[in-house]
């Protein structure tokens, strides 16, 4: 059985050698592995490390740098396309998610036989204003998007499950969302969270709400439709108190409005289809080893 560990890199330099011997040490006695380490163009040391990591264990690591930063799914998607594993497992890279759980996850998965199994942190060491965000991006997914529920980037998938979501096409990168449309066949390990010492989280409130507004917006179309016929109701009302002063100015007011509708509507339109053509651009790898 061939073990994938991917990993997407940014700002790692303190914890990725740490990262990858734990890993080193829990998947040896599990069978053949390989880590594949994404480097998603941070400002630190972390790409030479990689490299020097790379010559020393060349049958255990590869490595890609992306040619621009692409956000954590969007480096982790392009793992899974390189990925020639029977089972593939995704986790960050600042240690949160402790290599000692890796063959927990893989026993459990062979327990159940289940297409995803989630690390499912017990009690977890965010701090208070990074839980309550993470706890509303939650339960607003739920809503957005059915049959959510715990989703990590602690994850072990099987091979033809990955595969699948690859194929998928969307505006917005969001991987748990995709697994939702190819399978509906979860489970989960509780573990705990380990904390980080080395460095801080690059998942801060500002970058939550970010993705919250994405996923929004890639995953209800309504939600933007609202949004314009909003705007464009305001616009009426100003040409309605400004210029309507008699019947004719009623007419002309009307019809301004009706073009105002539709110049909005088409622009809602034309900016959704703008948005799938650029962010479904590939990710482009400019070296690998």
């Amino acid at each position: 059985m061939d073990i994938l560990v991917i990993i997407p890199v940014y700002n790692g330099e303190k914890t990725i050698e740490k990262l990858f011997e734990g890993i080193n040490e829990n998947l040896k006695p599990v069978g053949s592995f390989e880590v594949l380490f994404v480097y998603d163009c941070g400002s630190d040391n972390s790409w030479e490390i990689l490299k020097r990591f790379q010559k020393k264990y060349p049958q255990k690591i590869r490595i890609f740098k992306l040619n621009k930063n692409y956000g954590q799914h969007n480096a982790t998607l392009f793992g899974i396309s390189e990925a020639a594993g029977d089972l593939i497992i995704t986790m960050d890279d600042d240690l949160q998610h402790d290599p000692d759980y890796l063959p927990h996850l893989i026993k459990e998965q062979k327990t159940l036989n289940s297409n995803v199994i989630y690390g499912k942190f017990i009690d977890s060491k965010h701090s208070f204003f990074r839980k309550i965000a993470s706890r509303i991006l939650l339960r607003l997914l739920k809503v957005l998007i059915p049959g959510l529920g715990y989703y990590s980037s602690f994850r072990l998938l099987k091979k033809e499950v990955a595969q699948k979501i690859t194929l998928l096409k969307s505006s917005y990168t969001f991987i748990d969302a995709r697994l939702r449309t190819v399978t509906s066949d979860f489970g989960f390990l509780e573990i705990d969270h380990r904390e980080n010492t080395d460095r801080k989280s690059t998942y801060n409130f500002f970058k939550l709400a970010f993705h919250a507004i994405q996923i929004i917006l890639e995953y209800s179309r309504i939600i933007i439709w609202l949004f314009v016929i909003s705007f464009s109701l305001i616009l009426i009302a100003f040409i309605l108190r400004f210029f309507l002063v008699a019947w004719h100015g009623m007419q002309t007011g009307i019809f301004i409005s009706g073009m105002i509708l539709l110049f909005a509507g088409i622009s809602g339109e034309l900016l959704y289809r703008w948005k799938v053509k650029t962010n479904s651009l590939p990710v482009i790898a400019v070296e690998r080893y």
